[in-house]
């Protein structure tokens, strides 16, 4: 009897282990053959002819289809289809499939309509009545799909992707949010993306602190308003929670409509660089006048920044562009003014500038993989999380020197009241004693 038990203990386990194996393998859908065409039509459901003349075929990836087709600066919407062809192995329908199957895309926008064997999976898909205007927008980040797998064929299956958007506003903008606008994960797949979870909780640490240090330097301005340094810190790590919330997983899930989450990136982003100047301006130099170069470029973002916010959606990426073009001579006066308080020997000048040098480094760095490459790997948060460490830490250096500063006086106060006090004194029984 023991021995028959001892035989199950051992080989039940190994059994269940070995029927658990998911036998499931991804399918990396950048490997496929990617057809696009303008337009969308049902039997495109069926398969798209490559031989098709009006078909683009996909080469690699992010798929920008206003840059693929070239579209001209114009008004209104344009509507495109994307299919690709994946195999499964013949024997799929008698595979065990134990884990859920996901469609993952490292992103999709703007308003989108999903088909596996000329099924529909999933439509974000909101126009007017009219169909020329869309009334909110979908565009995601790590959108992660469930599969039915009896949706799945074995052999040949398709894929189909109707996406439609705006066409560029004008020359300096092709609307990249239109398609798979950043270099990633395209696959189905049963795995959890667990890197994914962890980055957005990473975020989320790091946005919680950029709002604690903002909101508490605000109260230090409130409790002393002539350090002024302190409000413009203040709102611009709250601004920089604000940039940064807007880029990571958590506001594609907590805002429904992703056009409110692109107004706030791009509007909080373009404040950064003007904020950071008003600081450092305040901080060696006192209230002293600001320069017209200062001046200027604190008016130029606020246009831009209230501008996003009020025009017309299909324009923000205009206006972006325009940012991005302007914050070029804005770091050249930034590296100047900041070399020019080091070259003053002003107090914390050096570290500022150690840690102002890296963050503008890897921003420019991410600006132009954002022109030109497309990855989505963004390094700026980790850079701006060590520059706002080492401000805060200037800023509570400058505080405790302050106080010091205080308790001195307050010391040497004492003292001279209490000389005085002892010199009163004297000269009262000195002038008894005379009278």
């Amino acid at each position: 009897m023991k021995t028959i038990l001892f035989f199950f203990c051992v080989t039940i386990p190994f059994w269940i282990l070995a029927e658990s194996q998911d036998s499931w393998k991804p399918i990396d859908l950048r490997k496929g053959n990617w057809i696009a065409v303008e337009g969308f039509q049902r039997e495109y459901l069926n398969g798209i002819d490559s031989t098709f003349s009006k078909s683009k075929k996909i080469s690699h990836f992010p798929v920008v289809l206003n840059e693929i087709f070239e579209t001209s600066v114009e008004t209104g919407l344009k509507e495109y289809t994307l299919q690709t062809r994946f195999h499964i192995q013949e024997d799929f329908q008698k595979t065990k499939v134990y884990k859920p199957i996901f469609l993952y895309l490292e992103s999709i926008g703007e308003n989108w309509e999903i088909f596996l064997n000329d099924h529909s999976l999933a439509q974000e898909i909101h126009l007017d009545i009219s169909h020329k205007e869309m009334i909110l927008r979908r565009t995601i980040r790590s959108f992660r799909l469930p599969v039915d797998s009896s949706l799945l064929r074995s052999g040949e299956n398709l894929l189909t992707f109707r996406l439609i958007g705006d066409a560029p506003a004008s020359f300096l903008s092709k609307n990249v949010d239109l398609g798979f606008y950043i270099d990633g994960d395209y696959s189905l797949t049963t795995e959890q993306k667990l890197s994914g979870e962890i980055s957005t909780l990473i975020n989320l640490c790091l946005n919680t602190i950029y709002v604690f240090f903002g909101f508490y330097h605000l109260l230090i301005y409130v409790k002393r308003r002539e350090d002024l340094y302190n409000l413009y810190f203040g709102i611009f790590s709250v601004f920089m929670a604000l940039y940064s919330l807007s880029r990571s997983n958590i506001a594609f899930e907590v805002i429904y409509d992703t056009t409110w989450i692109t107004r706030i990136e791009y509007s909080s982003v373009s404040l950064l660089a003007p904020l950071f100047l008003l600081f450092m301006q305040d901080y060696f130099y006192g209230r002293a006048k600001f320069s017209k170069v200062l001046f200027a470029i604190l008016i130029l973002n606020v246009v831009i920044a209230l501008t996003t916010l009020l025009e017309p959606f299909r324009y923000t990426m205009t206006s972006l562009r325009l940012w991005q073009i302007s914050i070029l001579p804005t770091l050249v006066y930034l590296l100047y003014f900041m070399s020019k308080a080091v070259y003053l020997r002003k107090k914390d000048a050096i570290l500022l500038a150690t840690s102002m040098f890296t963050v503008v480094f890897i921003a420019v760095y991410d600006v132009i993989d954002s022109i030109f490459f497309q990855s989505g790997i963004r390094f700026t948060q980790f850079a701006y999380f060590l520059f706002v460490v080492a401000l805060t830490t200037i800023l509570a250096n400058r505080f405790i020197s302050l106080y010091r500063q205080s308790e001195d006086l307050n010391i040497e106060l004492s003292q001279q009241k209490l000389e005085l006090a002892r010199q009163k004194n004297a000269f009262f029984r000195l002038f008894q004693f005379n009278f």
